[in-house]
């Protein structure tokens, strides 16, 4: 079939117009400048995406949380005198490797040796010996596996180009504790950095409403007994500035000292009393004021369990105390809604923030474990949340059986649905549930959705990260990329031009045409495979130039050889291509094995090199072997080409 001529001028038709139709977006797009905004969305979905180094973007470096990877290390039934110890030598190792510029496990492995603190107490669970080398090194082999199964979950939320619109990253690891995460066309840098950080823990847990106001106040007795002021506590542990706090209580100072006016007002009218007995009331200073405050006053008002944004700000550190954890209790833990919300219930609450409290049974009765195919869709009509973005999850079979019990359990209790720290939503629970089918909702937009979505997909992360350092490529570096790799590609094709019209003549040309039509179904694969071009990707088409070329060049040489022996035009037209053949596949296909190594080995630049590389040898096949045969044998046919 491939023999007959209008079936190969068909296949090369063919090619060429779907090359076409999935090039236009791109060329609309990079070369059009008045594009509207709607519009552009849709062409950049459908165009060659650019990579860091040509449209910018955000450089991301994460650092393995260690002080929270060595305290979820430890084993599970530790005392709470061994939960302080363990605690107290977190800190100071984490405050030993800032002083020291260096990470927190090797600043702990320094103080354990120094002080020969025996780790077989906490880590028993990792190693049985008592040697402490060997627990290290049970540790240290924990933080590797850690390390590995981080950044195969980060490449499962960033890879997904619909759902977050990164296109391809570059994930790297950087050390033993760190990754490079290059995100291209991103401009958003905080909307990034908390899509990345987030761990995905998820669980379903019991709200104690009622146990919450006992916390509050077995925290303020703390405070009495120990002769603590809290304003003292939140200044001198750095959860709060004395100006900012002083700037905070001003207006309930204010509105404190104006009451106290109104019930001497009261009081000087009054026959019960002479003017002189109004000395029971007298307005208070901010010192005072501060002197007395209590956990109460902050967070029991008419609102609550809402508590305003410039609490929430100092408060959410001051419960992550370990001193206050400790009396807070084990089995209980505190958490926030996962919004900040305006109230709005007075005139004086209009520009208020406000933030809701929880505090929730611990360990929860539902984790991240049980939960499987979450998907993010718009709530059907006849559910509270119709028309509006939620994600939908199942659970696996443990994770329905204690679903169901739990429910049983807790009918007409509050049960909080917590990602990451942070309640979404808690719904009463008013019948057993079996199904095991859970939603989430309180999202802002579909994006955010999508986002969570697939961080539950991808999993949880097995330790928190953080990002130490952040850095913005801006466009101009990419233009300048983009300048130069366009230069040296059309030189490089000039060059081969010139030098393959001289030596060859027609045959020359026809090499060339297939070049540029190599070069254009190349650049329509790119297209078609969501691949984001680099400037390595650049230099793999530049390479693929000269390898299209040296196939062309080997069938040419192939044709001199069979013509100078006597053979006719065609006949040394058909031998050339079927010897040359072999060779040419031979060449491609070792060539085609070491991308694709480096396709499934490699990231970011090098993959991106790797895959330019490959679909350009494929393609090259095509354009070097069977377009330029075609070419000659319709020249033969209309005797318009000499060999």
């Amino acid at each position: 079939m491939l023999e007959n001529l209008k079936t190969r001028i068909l296949i090369i038709f063919i090619s060429i117009a779907a090359s076409v139709y999935f090039l236009i977006p791109t060329a609309k797009l990079y070369l059009s400048n008045d594009i509207q905004s709607e519009e552009l969305k849709n062409l950049e979905q459908n165009s060659i995406g650019l990579g860091l180094d040509l449209k910018g973007g955000l450089q991301i470096i994460l650092e393995l949380d260690g002080h929270t990877f060595l305290k979820r290390l430890s084993k599970k039934n530790l005392s709470q005198q061994s939960k302080l110890e363990l605690e107290n030598i977190l800190n100071e190792s984490k405050t030993y490797a800032k002083n020291n510029q260096m990470n927190i496990i090797d600043a702990f492995t320094e103080i354990v040796v120094n002080k020969n603190i025996k780790l077989n107490k906490f880590y028993s669970n990792l190693s049985k010996s008592s040697n402490n080398q060997e627990v290290l090194e049970a540790i240290n082999e924990q933080k590797f596996y850690a390390m590995k199964s981080i950044e195969g979950i980060m490449r499962k939320r960033i890879n997904d180009h619909n759902q977050y619109g990164v296109g391809e990253p570059s994930i790297q690891s950087m050390g033993d504790d760190r990754l490079i995460v290059e995100l291209a066309g991103i401009t958003d840098l905080q909307k990034a950095k908390n899509y990345i950080q987030k761990t995905a823990d998820f669980e379903l847990s019991l709200v104690q409403e009622n146990k919450l106001f006992l916390i509050i106040e077995n925290i303020d007795l703390y405070f009495k007994k120990a002769d603590i002021q809290l304003s003292e506590f939140l200044i001198n542990n750095g959860f709060i500035t004395r100006e900012y706090l002083q700037e905070i209580f001003q207006i309930d100072i204010i509105n404190y000292n104006n009451d106290i006016d109104s019930k001497n007002k009261k009081i000087i009218s009054s026959e019960l009393f002479d003017k002189d007995e109004t000395s029971l009331f007298k307005t208070i200073t901010t010192e005072e004021y501060l002197k007395n405050i209590t956990l109460e006053d902050l967070l029991i008002s008419d609102y609550f369990p809402f508590v305003k944004e410039e609490y929430y700000l100092f408060l959410n550190d001051f419960f992550n105390h370990s001193k206050i954890k400790e009396i807070i209790s084990g089995n209980s833990k505190i958490v926030w809604s996962s919004n900040f919300i305006s109230l709005g219930l007075s005139q004086t609450d209009l520009d208020q923030n406000f933030r809701e409290i929880y505090l929730i049974a611990s360990p929860p009765a539902i984790s991240g474990g049980m939960i499987e195919n979450p998907k993010a869709v718009i709530a059907d009509l006849g559910n509270d949340n119709a028309g509006k973005w939620v994600v939908n999850l199942d659970m696996t079979a443990e994770g329905r059986k204690k679903w169901s019990r739990f429910t049983a359990k807790n009918i007409n209790r509050k049960v909080a649905i917590v990602l990451d720290n942070e309640v979404f939503m808690a719904p009463t629970i008013r019948d057993k549930i079996t199904a095991g089918s859970t939603q989430i909702s309180g999202f802002n937009d579909m994006q955010e959705a999508k986002n969570i979505a697939s961080i539950l997909k991808a999993g949880e992360l097995p330790a928190p990260i953080n990002a130490v350092q952040t850095n913005f490529v801006g466009p101009s570096l990419g233009k300048d990329s983009i300048t130069a790799g366009t230069s040296a590609m059309l030189l490089g094709v000039l060059l081969v031009f010139i030098f393959m019209i001289i030596y060859y003549k027609a045959s020359g040309l026809i090499a060339c045409f297939a070049l540029l039509l190599n070069l254009f179904i190349v650049l329509a694969v790119l297209v078609t495979m969501n691949a984001v071009l680099t400037l390595p990707g650049i230099a793999g088409l530049l390479l693929t130039v000269g390898m299209t070329v040296d196939a062309n060049v080997i069938i040419f040489e192939r044709i001199k050889e069979e013509l100078l022996i006597g053979s006719k035009v065609s006949h040394a037209l058909e031998t050339a291509y079927r010897k040359a053949f072999l060779t040419i596949l031979d060449a491609n296909v070792t060539t085609l094995i070491t991308a694709f190594v480096l396709s499934f080995i490699g990231s970011g630049p090098i993959k991106g090199f790797a895959t330019t590389l490959s679909v350009g040898i494929i393609c090259s096949m095509f354009t070097a072997v069977f377009v330029t045969k075609t070419i000659f044998l319709i020249g033969l046919n209309n005797k318009k080409i000499s060999i």
